[in-house]
């Protein structure tokens, strides 16, 4: 335990050099305004009452730890630190652990900090009082935000690890990431119409509690899954000789 949270203290110092900068802040201060202010005031109570807020979480979540996780050995590689880190009497699980961590509490935190946000823009601009989502959603959109972000940082690890340069691993989780949205989003319509009409029936008539406990429970095996290979990819002798 004390050599995870070492980890952490020493990513959340680099991560704050990283990104504390005016640019960063600069940047950090666009998405979350643009997630919670601008594009709730856009679309209405309906950004935070409707099940479509617990997918905006998750992925903005996904989104934000995506844009540091690629960094965390792959930065470490092209700085020419990451021998001194691996030199270093930390555990093996602590170094996976604590980088991993670290990614996940940063873009689940900003995704939560963007949620509250849009509820407390929306319930002060329309004058009617809070506008509240329902406890289901709002539990949904918490619990999707947070394996969003793990699914996010265990690619991104994976990734990571043999990637030569941070750009790099950037662009590759980027494909990756993308190949994962346009798979689903381009291959249902090519479905039979038939299957296509089952699946939108059989979905229609089940509950809403049901298809969201299925959901995550799917996004958490596969969360599993890839800290499992990520934890079985990170060998400290072959990252030495890379």
């Amino acid at each position: 335990m004390n050599d995870f949270l070492t980890v952490i203290w020493k990513e959340l110092r680099e991560l704050r050099s990283l990104q504390g900068t005016r640019p960063g802040l600069l940047r950090l201060g666009i998405v979350v305004g643009l997630f919670g202010v601008v594009l709730p005031l856009q679309h209405g109570p309906a950004w935070v009452v409707s099940p479509a807020s617990m997918f905006v979480i998750g992925w903005l979540a996904l989104f934000l730890t995506g844009t540091v996780i690629p960094d965390t050995f792959a930065g470490e590689r092209e700085r020419h630190t990451l021998e001194t880190l691996l030199s270093m009497p930390l555990s093996d699980r602590a170094i996976l652990a604590g980088k991993t961590t670290t990614g996940v509490l940063y873009g689940w935190s900003l995704a939560i900090v963007a949620y509250v946000l849009s509820i407390v823009a929306l319930s002060q601009h329309g004058g009617q009082g809070w506008i509240l989502p329902r406890p289901l959603f709002a539990i949904g959109a918490v619990t999707m935000g947070f394996l969003g972000a793990w699914l996010s940082a265990g690619v991104g690890v994976l990734v990571s690890l043999r990637a030569a340069t941070a750009r790099q691993a950037y662009q590759t989780l980027n494909i990756s990431f993308l190949l994962i949205i346009l798979v689903p989003t381009l291959g249902f319509p090519l479905l039979p119409v038939s299957w296509r009409r089952a699946a939108t029936a059989g979905l229609a008539g089940v509950d809403d509690r049901i298809l969201l406990l299925v959901l995550l429970c799917f996004l958490f095996l596969v969360d599993i899954a890839i800290a499992f290979a990520a934890s079985r990819r990170f060998q400290r002798a072959r990252l030495i000789l890379d």
